[in-house]
């Protein structure tokens, strides 16, 4: 009896044992099958969220590479970019409903973390948002219907940039222009120069490395941080030592005239100015500092350039060469300048990349014997220019399906005075006699008369043109006149006055009538158009037309030069 008792208490401790087996395997399998789903969620929404990540990714690359600084920078272009490559990627999704997002903004950086602010105004970057909602769980969301949203950020940019110039870029030089070139450097310089055309040429259309300029004159030194090119904008520099920099970077191109320049100009004197005054580059850091630095700027622009900037507000005389035309005074007020940045304007609405025409102001003398008049005191022309612009508007970068880089680029022209006068003073007329009839100094006749002219040159506003670009090399340098220009000719039929008619007789003691009337209105009527042909063809015009171009100035238009072209790489930022 004891023993069956102690066989049933060990069967149901058995039992016991079982049940308890039982119920640890059932919950070890409940926690072994949660786990295992945990593991299939966690990676099922990591793939999907890496799939998302990848969509946004290349959606970003996608609409920086058209858009943006790269594009119309128009936020409804880069929506329409962004939702044709979310498709051809496999997001059907529409991504500029919310809470997808495509925008265009900058980057801002606070206590060294970087963020994307939009903007409808500074537009570098393009920022993509994609999201997509998914079960949170395979196993309780298929039963309770919990779902989770999955977002994928991804901020990208193309920073394209440009060289240009405003103002005439001497991409040849001919036989009329080198002599001129001559007097006009040679005078800036403090040097005689005698290059020939050829010479000349050579240089003109020569393209330089800036990079290669800047470390031949002893200006680099080490990795360059967007403070320290601020700092290297404000480096004095003289006048030799960028100017023999940029002949020593032509003369290992093997350039005919740098050896030759740079040898007429070893003695010029000590002339410093700061490397800003003569190239202007971006500080922001939109683009890269390796980018600005490899950029290609024309060597003649350089030279002339520094010319110009070591003389700036001081009058220097200059030759010419023109017989007849004397005292040549030449002032510079703002030197011919190369720039180079991005395109569009930032938070302030300015121009990220904007150059300056040259402004100056170029004084003569006219011989009145080139004239054909007798007996009359030096006729002074007065040429002062103000100040034409030209920024970068705008570039639709290179693509795959497009070869060709469109470059647009606006432009005012700059106002400007012409004065014919008395040489101390053009403001006044100047005393000439048109006819002389004289006998020993006793006995005479002759008509007088007073000569002037002030002629207004008009501005010109919001003017652009674009450039089309698929061959650097073979395309660039390229330039554009803008504007209507100035025609003299009839500034001089129109403006050119003359006043003061007077008879006067000779007997000993010189007594003189004053004309007025139909008898002075024909006198004036004859004698108008034989001083308005000489003073156009043989004055005015070459001194418009040649002379004024070769400092980089143009009136009524303005020249706008293409340098270089950099389209950049597409890169996420964020």
């Amino acid at each position: 009896m004891k023993a069956m008792r102690l066989a049933a208490r060990q069967t149901a401790s058995r039992q016991r044992e079982r049940g308890a087996s039982l119920m640890l395997a059932t919950l070890f399998m409940v926690l072994a099958v949660s786990c295992l789903a945990m593991v299939v969620d966690t990676a099922r929404l990591y793939v999907e969220k890496r799939k998302l990540q990848r969509v946004a990714d290349l959606v970003a690359l996608d609409v920086a590479m058209r858009g943006g600084l790269c594009g119309s920078g128009l936020l409804g272009d880069a929506q329409t970019l962004a939702q044709a490559s979310a498709v051809r990627n496999g997001y059907n999704d529409n991504l500029t409903t919310a809470p997808n997002a495509v925008e265009l903004g900058y980057l801002s950086t606070s206590a060294g973390v970087r963020s994307f602010t939009s903007s409808a105004t500074q537009r570098e970057v393009v920022h993509i948002r994609a999201t997509k909602t998914v079960p949170s769980s395979v196993l309780a969301g298929g039963w309770f219907g919990n779902s989770v949203l999955l977002i994928a950020d991804a901020t990208a940019r193309r920073a394209p940039m440009a060289t240009i110039s405003a103002g005439t870029t001497l991409l040849s030089v001919n036989s009329t222009q080198s002599p001129l070139l001559n007097g006009l450097l040679g005078g800036l310089l403090g040097s005689s120069l005698s290059l020939t055309a050829v010479q000349y040429d050579g240089i003109a259309k020569a393209k330089v490395s800036l990079l290669a300029v800047l470390n031949q004159a002893g200006l680099l030194q080490g990795d360059l941080t967007v403070g320290s090119m601020t700092e290297l904008l404000n480096t004095s520099v003289t006048a030799a030592q960028m100017i023999n920099a940029t002949l020593d970077v032509l003369n290992a191109q093997g350039i005919a005239g740098a050896s030759v320049m740079k040898t007429q100009l070893a003695s010029m004197p000590h002339m410093t100015m700061k490397l800003g005054d003569v190239l202007g580059i971006d500080t922001s850091g939109v683009v890269s500092k390796t980018s600005q630095l490899t950029a290609n700027v024309n060597a003649m622009d350089l030279i002339v350039g520094t010319a110009q900037a070591v003389n700036e507000n001081s009058a220097v005389n200059v030759s010419l060469g023109i017989t007849g035309l004397s005292n040549v005074s030449l002032r510079v007020i703002d030197p011919k300048k190369t720039v180079l940045g991005p395109p569009g304007q930032d938070l302030s609405g300015n121009w990220r990349t904007e150059v300056k025409e040259s402004q100056v102001k170029l004084t003569l003398d006219i011989a009145p014997s080139l004239l054909s008049l007798l007996g009359t005191t030096p006729i002074s022309l007065s040429i002062d220019s103000a100040t034409g612009k030209a920024h970068l508007a705008s570039m639709n970068c290179r693509t795959a399906a497009d070869s060709a880089t469109s470059v647009t680029v606006g432009a005012n022209t700059s106002a400007a005075i012409v004065k014919l006068g008395a040489a101390s003073n053009t403001a006044q007329p100047v005393d000439f006699t048109i006819a002389n009839i004289n006998v020993l100094g006793l006995l005479g006749a002759k008509v007088k008369a007073k000569l002037q002219m002030t002629s207004s040159v008009a501005n010109s506003n919001n003017l652009s043109h674009t450039f089309t670009v698929s061959d650097e090399a073979t395309q660039l340098p390229a330039q554009v006149t803008l504007g209507g220009g100035y025609d003299i000719s009839s500034a001089l039929n129109t403006q050119l006055q003359l006043s003061s008619l007077q008879t006067c007789v000779t007997i000993i003691v010189e007594i003189c009538t004053p004309r007025t009337g139909a008898e002075a209105t024909s006198v004036i009527n004859a004698v108008l158009p034989l001083l308005v042909a000489p003073l156009n063809s043989l004055v005015l015009t070459p001194v418009l037309n040649n002379v004024l171009p070769l400092m980089g100035v143009r009136l009524g238009s303005v020249d706008v030069a293409l340098l270089d072209v950099d389209v950049g790489g597409t890169e996420l930022v964020l």
